[in-house]
């Protein structure tokens, strides 16, 4: 038998299983929404490992569209080790698109920067790295739609 339960039954019960900006959110202010990611302990320690190995070229963006895809953060961790592997010493910089044509069409993109000497070598590898992403077994798969790896 099915059991229905109401939402504030179920704040009551196990409030972590609901996301804080769920469509049972209360509507609130830019500020405060990034006030209360700062203050949560999770997201504060993700934001200062992105900033550890990213140049984040739209912060609020990015932090706002993991906010809302909650497991984009293992996935980030175990792409950045991927990458890392191959481009130890490149500088990898983080960027949210959301096309503007296409308004459901949203995603992360990571630039490995790459100069012009190298970029073939580059470009052969990058390749490689996007067959190891392919093969990563995660919780959910379907959240490997919202990265992309490129060369910059």
């Amino acid at each position: 038998m099915n059991e229905t339960i109401s939402y504030n039954e179920l704040e009551k019960t196990n409030s972590n299983n609901i996301h804080p900006y769920s469509e049972h959110s209360k509507t609130i202010s830019t500020d405060d929404y990034f006030k209360q990611l700062s203050e949560n302990k999770f997201y504060s320690e993700f934001q200062e490992y992105l900033s550890n190995n990213y140049s984040l070229i739209n912060k609020e963006e990015i932090i706002n569209f993991i906010s809302y895809k909650p497991l984009l953060t293992e996935l980030i961790k175990e792409l950045t080790v991927i990458i890392r592997k191959s481009f130890e010493k490149n500088e990898l910089s983080m960027e949210f698109i959301q096309d503007p044509e296409i308004t459901d069409l949203k995603y992360l993109n990571i630039y490995i920067h790459s100069s012009e000497e190298s970029f073939n070598k580059d470009w052969n590898t990058l390749k490689i790295i996007n067959q190891d992403i392919r093969q990563l077994t995660l919780l959910d798969n379907s959240i490997k739609k919202y990265i992309l790896v490129d060369l910059w």
